[in-house]
C-alpha cells in the first residue's frame, strides 16, 4: 500500500519509530487509495467517514486503524490529529480545478497534519511548510489538470524554499527524505519527474542522509 518512495525512505526511520511511522504513512496511503478506486465523490466521502468513526472507537479490528490506536494511546495524541489529515484529503472531493486557496488547505491539512503527527511521535517538532511542499508535490505527480498540477508545484516551491527538509530533527529523517524529494521534484515540470523508488532517489536519500548530519 505504501509507495516506493515512502518505502525507501522508512529505511531511514529509527528502529523505535518504524513502526509508527509506518502506520502513519499506511493511513496516508489508504486515504490516497480511496480517490483512486472510484470517481464516484459519494464513495469516497463514505470511505472517509468511515476512517473518522474508526478513529473514534474505543476497539478496532482493521490493523492500520489498530496501529493508530496504539500509538495514540502510546503518545497520547488524540485522533483529531488524524482527522486533520482526512479533512486534508477532503479538499480534493471538490471539482477540478482548484484554486491555490484550495491547495493550500488540502497541503496544509495533509502534508502539514501528517508530518505534525510524526514530530509528535519523534518528541520533536515539524516545520508545516516540510508537509505542505511534500503534500504539493505529490498531489502534481497524480493530478489529472495539468494547470492544477502546475500550480501545485510553484506552491510547493514557495513552501519548500530555503531548505526545510534539512532543517527537520534527525529522529525524522524519513520524514526529511520525503521533503528532499519534493524539492527536487518541484523544480521540474511533471513530466521530468524522477520515478518513485528509482536508483536516483536512492542516490538522493544516501546523499542527503551523509550531508544533513
Amino acid at each position: 500500500m505504501i509507495g516506493p518512495d515512502e518505502q525507501l525512505a522508512l529505511a531511514y526511520a529509527p528502529a523505535r519509530l518504524r513502526a509508527e511511522y509506518t502506520a502513519l504513512l499506511e493511513f496516508d496511503a489508504i486515504l490516497g487509495q480511496a480517490f483512486k478506486a472510484t470517481n464516484e465523490v459519494s464513495l469516497i466521502q463514505i470511505r472517509l467517514a468511515w476512517w473518522r468513526d474508526q478513529l473514534d472507537r474505543w476497539s478496532v479490528s482493521e490493523p492500520v486503524a489498530a496501529s493508530l490506536h496504539a500509538l495514540m494511546t502510546r503518545h497520547n495524541i488524540g485522533p483529531d490529529a488524524f482527522k486533520t489529515i482526512i479533512d486534508g484529503w477532503a479538499v480534493l472531493l471538490d471539482d477540478l480545478p482548484y484554486t491555490d486557496l484550495q491547495l493550500a488547505e488540502y497541503a496544509r491539512q495533509r502534508g502539514g497534519g501528517l508530518f505534525a503527527v510524526a514530530a509528535r511521535l519523534a518528541g520533536g517538532a515539524a516545520d508545516d511548510r516540510a508537509g505542505a511542499g511534500w503534500a504539493l508535490s505529490d498531489f502534481a505527480r497524480h493530478c489529472s489538470h495539468a494547470g492544477t498540477a502546475m500550480r501545485a508545484l510553484a506552491l510547493a516551491r514557495d513552501a519548500l524554499h530555503g531548505n526545510v527538509a534539512a532543517r527537520l530533527p534527525k529522529s525524522m529523517r524519513s520524514f526529511a527524505i520525503l521533503a528532499r524529494f519534493a524539492q527536487g521534484d518541484c523544480k521540474r515540470s511533471r513530466d521530468e519527474q524522477r520515478v518513485a523508488g528509482s536508483p536516483h532517489r536512492i542516490i538522493q536519500a544516501i546523499g542527503f542522509t551523509l550531508f544533513a548530519c
